[in-house]
């Protein structure tokens, strides 16, 4: 099993350890993580933002020791982070210096994961229909805008329209 924790030279502490609680092969090179946070005594204190879109940074430790962090939108809703619990969809690139590293977790393993940062926010005031656009892994980002739309809109006269793109090599 792989364990984050220590990394000489940087302080661990500000960046909660993340249990894996399971990995779930999409397709040939994509994964959907889920996460427990080890600790949930703080996480219930997190400010629930107002904004559309968020997202956190995962941490690990590269072949050679040097900690490499990437920014990742979770599946998941603020509020599920805030209780300690987080999804999020991974595509795995081979020749990437992150991803390989995410690619070999497994259940049980952890993972350093930052608190939630603004991606963007929306100025819906008086407008109901959306219509969004998206490619590729931006997947994840719009289904957050979708999930917010609609919780925080009038359900019955939001309309939601969209398009995508993806190209897969197998």
């Amino acid at each position: 099993h792989t364990r984050y924790g220590t990394v000489t030279g940087v302080q661990t502490c500000a960046l909660p350890i993340w249990n894996i609680k399971t990995v779930e092969q999409v397709t040939h090179d994509c994964i959907i993580l889920h996460l427990n946070r080890n600790v949930r005594a703080q996480t219930s204190a997190l400010p629930l933002p107002s904004y559309a879109c968020w997202h956190i940074r995962m941490h690990a430790k590269a072949a050679d020791g040097t900690l490499v962090s990437r920014p990742y939108t979770p599946l998941s809703s603020i509020a599920d982070f805030c209780s300690g619990n987080i999804s999020l969809l991974i595509k795995i690139y081979p020749s990437g210096k992150f991803t390989p590293i995410i690619g070999k977790l497994r259940a049980n393993d952890t993972i350093l994961v930052s608190t939630p940062d603004p991606t963007f926010s929306l100025d819906t005031e008086g407008k109901s229909e959306f219509f969004l656009l998206f490619a590729g892994t931006g997947v994840t980002p719009i289904l957050q805008i979708c999930k917010w739309l609609l919780l925080s809109g009038d359900r019955k006269s939001t309309r939601l329209n969209s398009s995508h793109s993806s190209v897969s090599r197998m």
